[in-house]
This record gives structure tokens, sequence and C-alpha cells, in this order.
């Protein structure tokens, strides 16, 4: 479950533009459905995974994605890490 407190900091760098359009998008996506691997990322946004594996690692880069667990992926049936939205302490 995500804290009020880590929505509120998310917008709060969306409407500052701190964050790219695409970064927010995957951020949207993993708060709508989970942590979840690349290829259901890309999925769920209809994008290719080649924009969406740059994204993650920007957002992990800076502290909005962790690692969840690894799993198979619904996509691939391939062990793959999952992506979820870091929550406040």
């Amino acid at each position: 479950m995500i804290q009020q407190t880590s929505l509120d900091a998310f917008q709060e760098l969306k409407d500052k533009g701190l964050l790219g359009k695409r970064q927010s998008q995957i951020l949207e996506v993993l708060e709508m459905i989970g942590p979840a691997t690349n290829m259901e990322i890309a999925e769920s946004t209809g994008w290719s995974i080649n924009r969406v594996t740059p994204r993650i690692y920007e957002l992990r880069k800076e502290g909005f994605v962790v690692p969840v667990e690894r799993r198979p992926c619904n996509i691939t049936g391939n062990e793959a890490h999952t992506w979820g939205v870091k929550t406040s302490c």
C-alpha cells in the first residue's frame, strides 16, 4: 500500500515539473497496478521495453522506485525483478 505522504510528495514533484512526463506516467502505472516487471509496465503503457527500461533506471537512481521481488513475468513467463513505488517509513 502506498502511503499518503508518498503520494503527496509525488504530486508535488509532478506539479513542480521535477519529473519527466514519461517518468510520471510510469509512477502512475505502478501506483495503479502495484509492483510490476518492465514488460508488464510496457504492456500497461503501450510502450516498447526500450522506452520503459531507461525510465525505471532513472526513477531507481532518484529513489522513487525500488525492487520488490523476483517472480515470473506475467507477459514473458521469465523470472524478472518487479518494481514498486518507494513508500515512506
